[in-house]
């Protein structure tokens, strides 16, 4: 029925999540602003600019951002080096399972919304 009538998508629930991300984005360059002297802010601004060119276009930074992109392909670089590392011994258990949840949350970090499935158990 829908299709017969030619109803248009509706894209209201993105327009509003992309004008609230666009809001985010923007609290963070304000808060910004005051730390000039700093190099940490200034990378920041750089990341947080690209952010909000990608937020204006429609698209989440997460999956369009080039950084978060390769950001991935070296955390599964660093997971093949982990696991390497604990196969051949240089590092024990413990070590391992450290390294490997900073790399998980490193991931979920550069990675876009939906891509994990919070599972509890």
């Amino acid at each position: 029925m829908i299709r017969l009538l030619k109803f248009e998508r509706d894209e209201s629930l993105k327009h509003d999540i992309d004008g609230a991300r666009l809001a985010l984005i923007d609290t963070a360059l304000h808060e910004l602003e005051p730390m000039q002297d700093s190099k940490g802010a200034a990378t920041l601004r750089v990341l947080y600019r690209g952010d909000r060119e990608l937020a204006i276009q429609g698209l989440h930074p997460r999956e369009a951002s080039e950084i978060d992109t390769i950001k991935r392909l070296i955390i599964k670089a660093k997971r093949t080096k982990l696991a390497a590392m604990r196969r051949s011994g240089a590092i024990d258990d413990d070590v391992f399972h450290v390294l490997e949840e900073e790399l998980d949350w490193a991931e979920l970090g550069a990675s876009p919304p939906g891509q994990f499935e919070i599972v509890e158990g």
